[in-house]
């Protein structure tokens, strides 16, 4: 749900910020590139642009937001991860879920 928020890296950056040095953060996702191109074979993938623009930007961005969408993409969430201050993350598939990636955040030194 990050990507549904109006301010996501102020969001992940108080997730990072109330994090033990040790903390992990699970976040999962749309599994889906940042890149349009590269989303053409993706599953659902219509269905998901059109969530994104009926739903998720709409409500970020009329609450000022950044509206990223449904389909920000694994480039973009990883960056954003990265500048909330998580120095390691890791990106995990489940066997069979061909519509989410995980995202295992762990607090930066």
């Amino acid at each position: 749900m990050i990507h549904d928020l109006a301010r996501p890296a102020r969001t992940l950056a108080a997730v990072a910020g109330a994090l033990r040095d040790d903390g992990v953060f699970l976040m999962g996702d749309i599994a889906a590139s940042s890149r349009l191109e590269e989303n053409l074979d993706l599953p659902l993938g219509p269905a998901l642009y059109t969530f994104s623009v009926f739903s998720c930007m709409t409500v970020s961005l009329g609450e000022g937001g950044a509206g990223p969408g449904t389909v920000w993409g694994r480039q973009t969430a990883l960056r954003m991860l990265r500048e909330a201050g998580f120095g390691e993350v890791a990106v995990r598939e489940v066997e069979g879920d061909i519509l989410n990636v995980y995202y295992v955040a762990r607090k930066g030194s």
